[in-house]
């Protein structure tokens, strides 16, 4: 099969082009929604779901700076509005206090005064084909006097919310890291494919900037008809899986919602158009942007998400190799997507870009992966090739690297050079391969283990499978070079050398011979 390269980016991608994440945005949005001179119930209710999801989190002892992000929280506005018909509501003896009360009054007292200006216009017009209709909008009028909509302050929270995110998620800064993505597309046979969680325009500006032509689909997009990607030379074929802060729905009537399918536009906001077609759709003021941020809505059925997703997963079929860039793996329907495109074929491989990149053995969804596919010498499989690489850095300075580079197993991890003497002597060890933490340090000489003293530490550990002294000499650096100094004289035998250690992927065990360096004779006085 032809090497082909497709592209997951997560937030972190965006991070370098000023996009905060999405628990950064969560926090941003509520401090600046609370510098509002005359606050709303939106703001109270805000509050109210943002300080109860940061408490109960904290209950348990759990790290409440973790509590939310801006998907958990729409998705929490989102339930509130529908607690009442919600699958968990008979099971919910009493909702939380101070659920029920936000815009009683305000939101109820608006809606049902402008539904009554209209039902006694519509019946002053003869408008009503019967009295029923009219009869039925005035009962419904009456129950909610009685009831007031108790869903207002959490309706009007969700709007102000995504209209938060589209702000904060316009105003971005310089692309020019993204620039190897366009390199690849011109590059790779069939352009390129790049599959993107993120709501912003930082792919779109960077190939407008680059002069790179891009697809995303969505305007070719219609419910019910086969969707697909045109693979074609020097195109980005953009999946925006979860939407973008430039798309709208367009004529949405909700009360036709069961029999009109909906349908997405792209929206040019006239203050960012410098010159505009004015044959085309006109630029006009955005309203509320099609994106899915609610945990609970990434598989709905009603929109383009799904569609986008079947696309998504052809792409896959065709690559052999995929960079991850900024992605946590928080997504379960996402990392489903990879974990069946590794399944499929043994020789695919990824190659992760991410500063956060955890510790081996980390109970997350990445440390999964790594264990998964890292190749750990633990398990049997030393010398194979692992078919997952990180490099733990950002977007800016890691990408073009991750792009070019591929799982590997290095030819040579260390080398040792060895200055004997009567004492032991100073082993010198460089290491070449990639970083390695938790590293362990054990000699043998003619046979016989030998207990060596490490320059950064001072104690040794006994590993009982080797009957061996090993000596810790903590995180090693790549290219970095220490030292050890066997602690009896060896004499004329060999000495072997075994480190032990942990990279982000696995465990490597790996066995260095010290080359004896000749002593450098004195110079002639």
């Amino acid at each position: 099969m032809i090497p082909r390269t497709i592209v997951l980016l997560g937030a972190g991608a965006s991070r370098d082009a000023g996009a905060p994440l999405t628990s950064d945005l969560a926090e941003i949005l509520v401090r600046k929604m609370n510098q509002s001179p005359r606050p709303g119930p939106e703001v109270q209710a805000l509050n109210f779901v943002y300080s109860a999801m940061i408490g109960h989190q904290g209950e348990d002892g759990s790290d409440p700076l973790r509590a939310v992000n801006i998907e958990t929280l729409v998705s929490a506005v989102r339930l509130l509005q529908a607690r009442e018909s919600h699958e968990v509501a008979p099971f919910v003896a009493a909702w939380k206090a101070g659920a029920l009360g936000f815009g009683r009054a305000s939101g109820s007292r608006a809606f049902n005064g402008r539904a009554a200006k209209s039902a006694v216009e519509k019946a002053i017009d003869h408008r009503f084909p019967n009295g029923d209709e009219l009869a039925n909008l005035i009962e419904g009028i009456a129950r909610d006097v009685a009831r007031p909509r108790e869903d207002y302050a959490f309706k009007a929270l969700e709007s102000a919310l995504l209209k938060g995110i589209r702000s904060e998620l316009t105003n971005l800064s310089s692309v020019d890291y993204l620039r190897p993505l366009g390199d690849l597309a011109s590059a790779q046979p069939g352009g390129l494919a790049i599959v993107t969680l993120n709501y912003d325009r930082t792919i779109e500006m960077m190939a407008s900037e680059a002069g790179i032509e891009l697809d995303t689909g969505i305007e070719r997009w219609t419910p019910g008809v086969p969707f697909s990607f045109e693979r074609k030379d020097g195109r980005i074929n953009l999946y925006k899986l979860h939407g973008s802060v430039d798309w709208e729905l367009i004529d949405e009537r909700p009360n036709l919602r069961t029999v009109r399918p909906p349908k997405i536009e792209v929206v040019i906001d006239r203050a960012d158009v410098e010159e505009f077609d004015p044959a085309a759709a006109p630029p006009r003021a955005p309203g509320l942007p099609w994106i899915v941020v609610g945990d609970r809505e990434k598989l709905a059925t009603d929109g383009p998400t799904l569609d986008l997703l079947h696309a998504a997963s052809e792409a896959f079929a065709e690559a052999t190799s995929l960079v991850v860039v900024g992605y946590s793996f928080a997504d379960s329907h996402i990392n489903a997507m990879v974990r069946n495109w590794m399944a499929a074929d043994p020789t695919r491989t990824m190659t992760v870009v991410d500063p956060g990149w955890p510790s081996l053995g980390s109970d997350e969804p990445r440390g999964h992966f790594a264990t998964a596919y890292g190749a750990s010498d633990d398990h049997n499989q030393a010398g194979v090739i692992p078919r997952i690489a990180v490099i733990a850095e950002s977007a800016a300075s890691g990408l073009a690297r991750g792009l070019d580079m591929l799982p590997s197993r290095p030819e040579v991890w260390a080398t040792a050079e060895w200055a004997p003497d009567p004492d032991g002597g100073e082993v010198a060890i460089r290491l070449h391969g990639p970083s390695l933490a938790n590293v362990t340090v054990e000699a043998v000489a003619g046979g016989q283990g030998v207990n060596v003293f490490a320059s950064s530490e001072e104690r040794s550990t006994f590993v009982p499978s080797s009957r061996r002294f090993a000596r810790y000499v903590g995180p090693i650096e790549q290219g970095a070079q220490f030292s050890v100094f066997p602690t009896v004289p060896i004499g004329e035998d060999s000495l072997e050398l075994t480190l032990d250690g942990d990279d982000l992927v696995g465990h490597r065990r790996i066995s260095v011979p010290a080359l004896i360096v000749p002593p450098v004779a004195p110079p002639n006085s």
